[in-house]
């Protein structure tokens, strides 16, 4: 594959997150490895930001990322350094040359590799997870798929009708983004299908940043795939799919109107559900969990299973009022809540500040709540249900780790030295989370002078920092 020059940013991804996939793992029944010790790999690792952000909220974790760009090899190990990483290792390689030991790691992550790469490339891919998963392991990969990508395949052709052969990656990805500027107010026929749909996947792409044009649309290879091949070829290697790694994603957890669709067009079978959903929505993009073939799977869903994993807020508090919150969920949509279970887990979770809480703390204040002493024997099988509910709505997120994050600022603040790093360059910065926020100028400033070494006075942006969750002391 050619390698475009144009380097990805300091990118993490959430869904990507070992503490994310093991909550997904556990709700179906799964047993994964404990991830505040796990072994992880990341395959393709670019500038390794997303798990060098893990090392740092994980320091008991092991990590190891490989990539066959030497300058992006190089980027990874300067932030390493200039952090001072001590868990985590970065390797040039190829991953048809990679080689590991059996069952050397417990998560496997590959983003924004598979639909890239060639056919061989993608076998050596599915063989380093089927030798190198752990037996319990849980491996993560994104693609791009069809059907939706078969409307972005005409973006890729116009972008890559603009940009010259033999131009630099930087002229290629500024004359493809010239060219589709100029094609947009010349369509002949906007109003049609054709018109609508070059608008549509054209137009987002011309503030889109650099890296995103080189690497998604004007790379050589760009393979998308319909799900029911990559989990064909999964099989191959002894791997089975275990569940998409956002909840939200998953056919069992959608609203009753689509799940009758599906018990009628699909049948109980979880791959042509997983299809036939693809098919309605138009899904182009998939971040799928593999493990190996004949690990148990159990998809009746029992709330209880969540129990021993702990809840973050992941909602926006909007308006608060005596017995209904105004909030926006993590994927931006806006409602009022006003159940009042929920409304007092929200009020905890907010209390707490940004540190995951273990459910059991939410056990006596939902039983008075409630008013509930009389059965309280229940009370885990109720709280269980409320939690996986306000999941299931983009409330917040069950997580199976515990990152090291504090919920308020000592006298001399300590902030993640990598969000200090971070930034001195921009003003998206990643918290122990995993989340990517993005901070006003005042408060990156602050954030590069929280080294525990200053005595910092209150102040709006010292809060929100804490709030957020970039500080450990």
């Amino acid at each position: 594959m050619t390698e475009p020059d144009i380097a990805y940013g300091e990118l993490t991804f959430q869904d990507s997150h070992p503490g994310q996939i093991a909550a997904v793992a556990t709700l179906l029944g799964f047993t994964p490895p404990p991830v505040n010790t796990a072994r992880v790999l990341e395959l393709g690792c670019g500038t390794g930001f997303n798990i060098l952000a893990m090392s740092q909220a994980l320091p008991n974790a092991r990590f190891t990322g490989i990539d066959y760009s030497p300058v992006q090899i190089e980027r990874a190990l300067a932030s390493a350094s200039a952090v001072g990483a001590t868990n985590i290792a970065f390797l040039c390689e190829s991953i048809l040359d990679f080689a590991a030991e059996p069952a050397s790691f417990d998560y496997i992550i590959a983003h924004g590799v598979y639909s890239w790469i060639s056919g061989e490339t993608r076998d050596a891919l599915m063989a380093i997870i089927e030798r190198c998963l752990s037996p319990n392991g849980v491996a993560y990969i994104s693609y791009n798929t069809y059907p939706g990508w078969r409307s972005r395949i005409v973006a890729r052709d116009v972008l890559t009708f603009f940009a010259q052969p033999g131009a630099t990656p930087e002229e290629r990805v500024r004359l493809g983004r010239e060219g589709a500027a100029r094609l947009i107010p010349a369509i002949t026929n906007p109003e049609s299908l054709y018109g609508q749909t070059l608008q549509a996947e054209v137009a987002p792409l011309l503030n889109a940043p650099d890296y995103y044009l080189a690497h998604e649309y004007l790379v050589e290879n760009n393979f998308p795939t319909y799900f029911q091949d990559f989990t064909a070829h999964a099989a191959r290697f002894n791997l089975q799919y275990l569940a998409e790694s956002r909840l939200l994603a998953n056919s069992f957890v959608l609203g009753s109107d689509l799940r009758k669709a599906l018990d009628e067009n699909a049948g109980p079978d979880i791959l042509r559900r997983e299809q036939y959903l693809d098919f309605l929505i138009g899904c182009y993009f998939r971040q799928s969990l593999l493990c190996h073939a004949g690990v148990p799977i159990n998809r009746d869903i029992e709330a209880e299973r969540i129990l021993p994993l702990s809840v973050s807020l992941t909602a926006e508090i909007l308006d608060v009022q005596p017995d209904a919150w105004r909030i926006r969920s993590h994927i931006g949509a806006e409602f009022t809540v006003d159940d009042k279970p929920i409304v007092k887990i929200l009020e905890l979770l907010r209390q707490h500040g940004p540190a995951p809480v273990p459910t059991h703390v939410f056990m006596q204040p939902i039983i008075d709540a409630l008013s509930m002493h009389a059965v309280a024997a229940l009370g885990g099988t109720i709280i269980a249900g409320i939690l996986l509910a306000g999941w299931s709505r983009g409330l917040w997120i069950l997580r199976a780790d515990t990152p090291a994050v504090v919920n308020a600022a000592s006298a001399k603040p300590i902030a993640c030295p990598l969000a200090r790093l971070q930034s001195q360059r921009t003003t998206r910065c990643t918290n122990r989370l995993h989340r990517t926020i993005t901070l006003t100028a005042d408060e990156q400033a602050l954030l590069q002078q929280l080294d525990g070494t200053r005595d910092i006075e209150p102040s709006p942006a010292l809060a929100r920092l804490a709030a957020e969750g970039f500080l450990i002391a």
